[in-house]
């Protein structure tokens, strides 16, 4: 039995990791920063073993520094096809599970 107030179907849990490294020879070959992020959740849902990105109720994108973005949560989203959430630096990973455990994602 846990000591946890939520609900056991309401426990925040990390199901999938996702990792890519880009060390091109040449720089103009990189990859753009929404497209690493995209290429990284491919990977986590794949390391989940299960079709999930299509689950995602909100999505939380920390600013940029090495590329400008107008609503990076919003392109995102529209590459995976989910709903975009805020941007919320530092917090995104709390205010989501808070989100989850609140029943306001999935």
């Amino acid at each position: 039995m846990s000591n946890s107030p939520l609900s056991p179907d309401r426990i925040p849990v990390i199901v999938g990791v996702g990792e890519i490294v880009d060390r091109p020879k040449e720089i103009a070959q990189g990859l753009e920063p929404l497209k690493l992020l995209e290429q990284a959740l491919r990977r986590a849902e794949a390391d989940a073993g299960a079709k999930l990105l299509h689950e995602v109720g909100s999505l939380d994108v920390v600013n940029f520094l090495s590329w400008r973005y107008h609503d990076p949560e919003k392109l995102l989203a529209e590459r995976l096809g989910v709903q975009p959430g805020l941007p919320l630096p530092m917090t995104c990973l709390s205010r989501s599970a808070a989100r989850r455990s609140r029943s306001r994602s999935r």
